[in-house]
């Protein structure tokens, strides 16, 4: 984050930094030979709906807004580790 973005850029850059420490808590029980594909799926897709439903209530734009940046960031990390899995992306 950077004082010279605007207040939206950094919250919604923060958003997205709290989204994924919530994902690495939701693994932190696993020991690396338990986290498997499978088991980030699950977690991601049982978040995401949960997301999306309460998209379905919210009232409230900024509400909306919040909740669309945490699931498309959470679809985003699994978009990243099946490539990395399927050799789309070379990791240096």
């Amino acid at each position: 984050m950077n004082d010279s973005h605007s207040k939206v850029y950094n919250d919604n850059l923060q958003l997205e930094i709290d989204t994924l420490e919530w994902l690495l808590k939701q693994l932190k029980p696993y020991t690396k030979k338990d986290i498997t594909e499978e088991r980030i799926k699950a977690i991601i897709a049982a978040k995401v709906e949960d997301l999306e439903r309460k998209m379905k209530k919210a009232s409230y734009i900024w509400d909306t807004d919040t909740l669309f940046t945490k699931a498309e960031t959470l679809r985003w990390v699994l978009y990243v580790i099946l490539a990395i899995k399927n050799g789309e992306i070379l990791i240096v």
